[in-house]
């Protein structure tokens, strides 16, 4: 975790900007995932992916619809959910 530091409270700058971010639901580890996942991309990428995480998990989200996000991402869902 300390080797990533930097990177993880660099993101979590930028994802507390949304309003779908929760301290108490959002921390550290939580932002260590997206910071290892999108490493190439760095800070940006791993930011965005955080951002679209939460607004797909968090938001009213539907399945198939598209929805902008507080920082003018447009965002089309590729969830798919299981059948039983």
């Amino acid at each position: 975790m300390a080797k990533h530091a930097a990177a993880v409270t660099a993101v979590t700058k930028l994802v507390a900007q949304d309003d779908l971010y929760d301290p108490a639901r959002h921390d550290e580890l939580w932002m260590l995932r997206f910071v290892l996942s999108h490493a190439k991309g760095g800070v940006p990428a791993a930011a965005r992916a955080a951002r679209e995480h939460a607004v797909a998990r968090f938001s009213n989200f539907k399945v198939g619809a598209a929805l902008e996000t507080p920082a003018g991402t447009i965002i089309t869902s590729t969830i798919i959910a299981p059948t039983s």
